[in-house]
Formats: structure tokens, C-alpha cells, sequence
């Protein structure tokens, strides 16, 4: 079981680069859109209609991926949550 410390430095460690790879995907697209508006507004409406549709097969697909290792785990019996301690959705218990 990992204390509060460690647990927010190993979560840490693995959201940090998610975060930038997130940020530089959204950064890509803004520029898209921005360098396509010097071209026409209709390119410009096309981009951000395509970004808002690759947006929302990113949350679809990232929650499939969630909710199959919940079940797998689930089925593997590896959460196990105490009274005394709390999941953070990928089984490892943090003491409160």
C-alpha cells in the first residue's frame, strides 16, 4: 500500500507526460485552425468541425480503455478496497 506522498509522486510522474502530450495535440490543432483562416472561412469551419469530432472519439475511446481495465481487473480480483483507504480507479489504495 502506498502512502499519500509517494502515490501523488508515482501519479504523478505518469500524468505529467499525458498532460503534455494533450497540450501539444491541442496546440497542433488551434494552429491548423489558425493557418487555415488566412485561407478561407470555410477551410477554417472545417477544421474545427474536424477537431471537435477528433476530440470526442479521444474522450470515447480514452473511457473504453478505462472501463476495460476496470473489468479486467474486477475479474482478476486485484481491487481490493479497505475502510480505510480509497481507489483511484486504476487499484491502488492510498491510506487517508
Amino acid at each position: 500500500m502506498l502512502n499519500k506522498k509517494d502515490f501523488l509522486k508515482y501519479a504523478s510522474k505518469l500524468a505529467f507526460p499525458i498532460m503534455i502530450q494533450n497540450l501539444i495535440g491541442t496546440l497542433v490543432n488551434i494552429a491548423d485552425t489558425v493557418m487555415l483562416g488566412y485561407v478561407s472561412q470555410t477551410a477554417m469551419s472545417a477544421s474545427s468541425l474536424a477537431n471537435q469530432y477528433t476530440f470526442i472519439l479521444f474522450c470515447l475511446y480514452r473511457n473504453m480503455n478505462l472501463w476495460y481495465n476496470v473489468r479486467k481487473r474486477k475479474s482478476r480480483k486485484e481491487i481490493k478496497i479497505k475502510s480505510n483507504c480509497y481507489c483511484n480507479g486504476e487499484g491502488a489504495g492510498v491510506s487517508r
